[in-house]
């Protein structure tokens, strides 16, 4: 349960930046600083809440053993290491920095998946 206290932590650690990056830049149409409001709230909150929730929802509603391992914290890792890179990207206006944030993004999310896929075939063959 540790895991899931950690992911809905740092969720709300970035719903927060994402509050803070908008009262300082305000409303804006477009741009990198709405990129990186944007990928605060959609991206860090919500995936964190995903990764978190993840090991309770599965179990509940597929009827699929979840083994829990120490290799959840990776991709957790992995998506906010990539989220700061995006945002500093975005907000020093480094275009490289944000498109490699925004692809380890995208490889964080799907090495979570395969680590989740892994447990559950895990845990099916334990049973």
């Amino acid at each position: 349960m540790r895991f899931v206290a950690v992911c809905l932590l740092s969720g709300y650690v970035w719903l927060g930046v994402g509050g803070v990056i908008g009262l300082f830049y305000g409303y804006t149409y477009a741009g990198p600083t709405y990129d990186a409001f944007l990928h605060t709230v959609f991206v860090g909150f919500t995936f964190s809440m995903i990764f978190g929730h993840s090991a309770i929802i599965f179990p509940a509603i597929l009827m699929l053993p979840v083994k829990y391992s120490t290799k959840f914290y990776y991709p957790l890792a992995l998506l906010h290491i990539s989220l700061v890179m995006r945002i500093v990207g975005d907000l020093a206006l480094l275009h490289q920095i944000r498109l490699w944030g925004s692809m380890l993004n995208a490889i964080a999310i799907l090495a979570f998946l395969v680590v989740m896929g892994g447990t559950i075939l895990k845990g099916r063959g334990e049973r």
